[in-house]
């Protein structure tokens, strides 16, 4: 009986081996912008970032292989900005198409929402953020395989806040693209 034992295990164990030395590994073929520090905001006012340019491995890329990663930094909400934790910012993701003047509208690709709250260091800033998908399917967003991403903000006003002025540098953030 435990020779049998063994022989089941060797073949299992000569399978399993062979079926992961068949698998094609891939390489990571993300495309990555830059780091961006965001820029001066008014709450309550849609502000757009500069557009920039990434290639997809893909022809046609759509709204499930772009996106954003945001990234924690030493920033504090100024002085004069209520500390409510209800705040938050609407970030919507946009894919830049020729130019309005053509009818061309631009692309929404998928709306993040940050989270202001207060991190390690007591700073008043965004802590956190959650992606909703703006579609049932994913959305062709460009013909071709070259995207160009921007972002536009909008932070909450709060009862309370003496100023709108919101300083450089609320978001650290790039892009990326499949």
């Amino acid at each position: 009986m435990k020779s049998y034992k063994k022989t089941v295990i060797a073949i299992l164990l000569a399978v399993v081996l062979c079926s992961m030395a068949c698998v094609e590994v891939f390489a990571d073929h993300y495309d990555y912008s830059s780091y961006f520090y965001s820029l001066q905001y008014v709450t309550n006012t849609s502000k757009a970032e500069p557009v920039q340019t990434l290639t997809s491995q893909f022809s046609n890329p759509d709204t499930g292989t772009v996106g954003v990663y945001f990234y924690a930094h030493d920033y504090n909400m100024r002085d004069g900005f209520i500390r409510d934790l209800s705040r938050t910012a609407t970030i919507m993701l946009m894919e830049k198409d020729k130019s309005d003047a053509d009818g061309y509208i631009d692309d929404e690709v998928c709306e993040y929402t940050g989270y202001f709250d207060y991190d390690a260091d007591g700073n008043y800033r965004i802590v956190s953020y959650s992606r909703e998908e703006l579609y049932d399917e994913a959305e062709i967003i460009e013909y071709g395989s070259t995207v160009e991403l921007y972002i536009s903000v909008i932070v909450q006003r709060i009862s309370g806040d003496t100023t709108n002025n919101i300083s450089t540098g609320l978001l650290y953030y790039r892009y990326w693209i499949d």
